[in-house]
């Protein structure tokens, strides 16, 4: 149990730093984001 509430609150901490990157590159997230939408999609159907 402690090892998922340190994961979150290092999660956290991140957080801030990581919505920095989202919103310096859209483009790069739109690409992570449809290939893992790809992924879901090909796994729920395959």
């Amino acid at each position: 149990m402690d090892g998922v509430l340190l994961a979150f609150s290092t999660g956290l901490a991140y957080l801030p730093e990581a919505l920095t990157f989202v919103v310096a590159s859209p483009g790069l997230v739109e690409k992570c984001v449809g290939s893992m939408c790809e992924k879901i999609v090909h796994s729920s159907f395959s």
